[in-house]
């Protein structure tokens, strides 16, 4: 014991100082009782705490309260409101389905219409499907007429225009032909005066001696040698006279 004393650091000699004198014993008491002071004050702060917060929480569940009673009256309105808006929207819902029936029925009728209509165009197609092939026939052999046809005019134009060209050339033989004969006419009433003049000198110097009177040699007439077709000289006649 007294090593121990000996030992002894001053903090626990002075522990075993006032455990002999019985302070020791006063002093814990006083912590104890210390510690009980400070935990009271800490659960008198902890319930004052606690009790601002259950009076937060009931002034919350007053308010929550009222919200409910709120709710409720909402919901009940909700409620009346929702029944009478089913109520419109059926009444709604049965007007439009009255009108789309009715809308349905027309279109049905319009549908019928359509299908009436759709069946005479495909039999007018099919008309005109047939008829198109007749007229496709029709326009070939129109067609082969036409080339055909269009060979012979062609071939017809050539020979007029043949025609044409000898018509020019009997033309010009008949002009020809016209001043050959007017200067044979000339020389012919040329030769007659000439052949008037003689004769009466011839009477006059030989009065009793009669004879034949001359007979005056007809001159050629070189437009006999043409030999137009009958309408050229048809119109050179119908020209002279």
């Amino acid at each position: 014991m007294i090593s121990k004393l000996i030992e002894a650091k001053p903090e626990d000699l002075r522990n075993f100082i006032e455990e002999a004198a019985g302070i020791s014993k006063y002093k814990e008491r006083r912590r104890e009782t210390e510690n009980r002071i400070r935990r009271t004050h800490e659960n008198l702060a902890r319930l004052t705490d606690l009790r601002e917060e259950l009076e937060r929480q009931l002034e919350r569940l007053h308010r929550q309260a009222q919200a409910a009673e709120k709710y409720q009256e909402y919901k009940a309105e909700e409620r009346q409101l929702k029944a009478q808006l089913s109520a419109l929207r059926w009444q709604a819902l049965n007007e439009q389905v009255g009108q789309r029936e009715s809308v349905i029925g027309s279109q049905e009728v319009s549908f019928e219409a359509l299908v009436a209509e759709q069946r005479n165009a495909d039999a007018a197609i099919e008309r005109f499907r047939h008829g198109h092939h007749e007229l496709s026939e029709r326009f070939n052999l129109v067609q082969g007429r036409f080339y055909s046809v269009g060979g012979d005019i062609a071939r017809v134009e050539q020979s007029i225009q043949h025609g044409q060209q000898r018509l020019r050339q009997l033309q010009d033989d008949l002009k020809e032909a016209e001043r050959a004969r007017l200067e044979t006419e000339s020389h012919l009433g040329h030769d007659r005066t000439l052949l008037a003049t003689l004769g009466k000198s011839w009477r006059c110097s030989s009065p009793s001696r009669k004879s034949p009177p001359l007979r005056p040699k007809k001159p050629p007439r070189p437009w006999r040698k043409l030999k137009p077709p009958c309408t050229a000289g048809r119109s050179s006649g119908t020209h002279s006279t």
